[in-house]
C-alpha cells in the first residue's frame, strides 16, 4: 500500500479551525487508500516566543537547553492535530524525539541528520494508526535531544519519506508553491509548476526560503519527489524532482 508522507508548516496549523483543515487532508488521504504520515511544525509564532523568553533570561547562549525548550513547540502541534485527527473518528498517536529514530550529531540548535531508523513509525502504519511526528528535532546516540535549525521540519519529514520510501511528500505551505520571488511582497512572480532539484538549491543559496537546503539535498540524494501543495485544497502547486 502506498505511503504518503503530509507535512503542515506552522501558519498551516496555526489555530483549531486550520488543524481541523489539516486533518481533513489526512482523512482525505486515507479514504484514497494511502497509509499517512503526518509531520508539523510548531504552530505560527510559537517558536519566536519561547527564544523571546530565553532571551529576556539571557539564556540563548545555551544551546542544550535551548532544545530542550524549544523541541516543545512541535510536541504541542502533534498532540493537538493528534486530538482532532481522534475525535473525527481517525486512529492517530503523536510520537517524540525518543520514538521517531531520527538520530543526529551533536550539534544542539543545528544539528544533522545522521540516520533514521523508522521501525516504530512504520509499526504504527502496520496498525492503521497515523502517526504524527513532531517535527525539527531528533536523537543524539547519548540520548539526548536535538533541534535540526531552520527549516527542520521539512528535513524531518523528507528523511522519514526517504527512510520509509514513501510513495509521496508533500509540503503543505501557506504559499501553496515555490515562485521566483515572495508573492507576499511582489506582485510580479512566477510560479515554478514544476523545478528539480539543482534548480531549487541555487535558489536556496541566492536566499530563498521556501525549503531549506538540508532537505533539498536529502531529496536529491534519495531520488525523492517531493510536492508543494495548499492545505485549503490539496491542489498541488509545485512539483520537485531530479527530472
Amino acid at each position: 500500500m502506498s505511503i504518503f508522507v503530509l507535512k503542515f508548516g506552522g501558519k498551516t496549523i496555526s489555530n483549531i479551525e486550520k488543524l481541523r483543515i489539516a486533518a481533513q487532508r489526512v482523512e482525505d488521504c486515507i479514504k484514497s487508500g494511502k497509509k499517512v504520515v503526518v509531520v508539523v511544525s510548531a504552530m505560527a509564532d510559537e517558536t519566536d516566543k519561547l527564544i523571546e523568553i530565553a532571551a529576556d533570561i539571557d539564556g540563548c547562549g545555551y544551546k542544550r537547553e535551548l532544545d530542550h525548550l524549544l523541541f516543545t513547540a512541535e510536541v504541542k502541534s502533534a498532540a493537538l492535530l493528534s486530538m482532532v485527527l481522534l475525535k473525527m473518528g481517525i486512529k492517530a498517536k503523536s510520537l517524540n524525539f525518543t520514538t521517531l529514530g531520527i538520530n543526529t550529531d551533536d550539534n544542539h540548535f543545528s544539528a544533522k541528520v545522521k540516520n533514521v531508523n523508522p521501525e516504530r513509525i512504520q509499526t504504527l502504519l502496520d496498525e492503521d494508526i497515523v502517526p504524527v511526528i513532531p517535527g525539527y528535532q531528533g536523537m543524539t546516540d547519548n540520548g539526548e535531544v536535538t533541534t535540526l535549525g531552520r527549516g527542520g521540519s521539512d528535513v524531518t519529514a523528507v528523511a522519514i519519506a526517504a527512510a520509509l520510501k514513501a510513495d509521496a511528500c508533500v509540503l503543505f505551505k501557506d504559499v501553496g508553491a515555490i515562485f521566483n520571488d515572495d508573492p507576499k511582497v511582489s506582485q510580479h512572480v512566477v510560479k515554478y509548476d514544476k523545478i528539480t532539484y539543482d534548480t531549487l538549491y541555487d535558489i536556496a543559496n541566492r536566499g530563498g526560503k521556501i525549503i531549506c537546503r538540508d532537505s533539498i539535498a536529502i531529496a536529491r540524494d534519495n531520488n525523492l519527489t517531493i510536492s508543494i501543495a495548499n492545505p485549503d485544497n490539496f491542489n498541488i502547486g509545485t512539483l520537485i524532482s531530479n527530472d
